[in-house]
């Protein structure tokens, strides 16, 4: 791994260990209402329509609090995260809907 990713994998899998699945585990400040206005934004750049199976490749996943949030809105995702901290991608395999 090289070192700004690891720096990265270390700084993140620390705040995901402290704060767990949250707007702070991500290290996004404590405003929830703020994350969530974050994910619509994300989503508010795709063709999401219902109906419309669309494919979604989400690069730093986190706990993959997106693919939570679109499954909320019943916005049907093939949904694919990646990430670089183990303790987020475990946690999210763990609690895949």
């Amino acid at each position: 791994m090289n070192p700004i990713s690891k720096a990265l994998e270390q700084h993140y899998s620390a705040t995901f260990s402290r704060h767990g699945a949250s707007s702070e585990g991500v290290d996004w400040g404590s405003d929830e209402a703020r994350m969530f206005l974050r994910y619509e934004k994300m989503l508010s750049v795709g063709a999401f329509a219902a109906g419309n199976r669309a494919s979604l490749l989400d690069v730093g996943c986190g706990y993959g609090g997106l693919q939570q949030f679109a499954i909320r809105r019943n916005i049907d995702l093939d949904y694919t995260g990646i990430d670089v901290a183990g303790n987020m991608i475990e946690w999210a395999g763990a609690h895949a809907s």
